[in-house]
């Protein structure tokens, strides 16, 4: 029988935001050739995630096919208000039961490479941890892995800061790992932040 720390670790990505501050949808961004919702797909799977569900909004068609075609299942949030932590539930619902635990990624978080969330995912494996995440020069990062233990509690109501509320609620129980990768930390929310990045492009797909 498959204990629980060696029972498949799977991808979240949430990727149903409003992209409001950016002025277009980020998950049709491209980077490196690829669209940043085909990226997070990419690079969860690649790091050793068992699958991925990602999370879009209604009407981004777009973004649900692309999703499909690099490999994952696809959740569409259909509540134009929901908050990101809506989406997190969405896709919690959708994870096979025998998910040991969910390594959350938002799609505006482009830069993590595959090798980090291997590293995560065995120091989950490792540890008797709830949650594991990356730290970058000490500030945490993405994507946070959750134990299966703490889905029903994500999927409660009554979170004031979303998931961060169940982070700060197992600060005891949280394992940082500090890594080189920089990308853990570097997320896309403004025009500003694509000249900042200056390989990141619209894409018309």
């Amino acid at each position: 029988m498959t204990t629980p720390r060696l029972a498949p670790v799977h991808g979240i990505l949430l990727a149903a935001g409003r992209s409001s501050r950016m002025g277009r949808s980020k998950p049709l961004l491209t980077l490196g050739g690829e669209t940043l919702i085909e990226r997070g797909v990419r690079v969860l799977i690649e790091g050793g995630c068992a699958g991925v569900i990602a999370v879009v909004r209604a009407g981004d068609d777009a973004a649900a096919r692309l999703a499909r075609a690099a490999g994952a299942s696809v959740v569409v949030n259909g509540d134009p208000h929901a908050q990101q932590v809506d989406s997190l539930r969405l896709a919690l619902r959708a994870l096979p039961d025998d998910a040991a635990a969910a390594a959350v990624l938002p799609v505006d978080v482009p830069f993590v490479q595959p090798p980090t969330i291997a590293g995560l995912l065995a120091a989950f494996r490792a540890a008797t941890a709830l949650i594991v995440r990356p730290t970058h020069r000490g500030e945490p990062g993405h994507p946070t892995l959750f134990a299966r233990a703490l889905f029903a509690e994500l999927a409660a109501r009554g979170l004031p800061h979303g998931a961060r509320t169940v982070v700060e609620a197992h600060a005891t129980e949280t394992l940082d790992i500090e890594v080189e990768d920089a990308g853990v930390t570097q997320d896309l929310d403004t025009p500003e932040d694509l000249a900042r990045y200056g390989d990141v492009r619209w894409t018309t797909s």
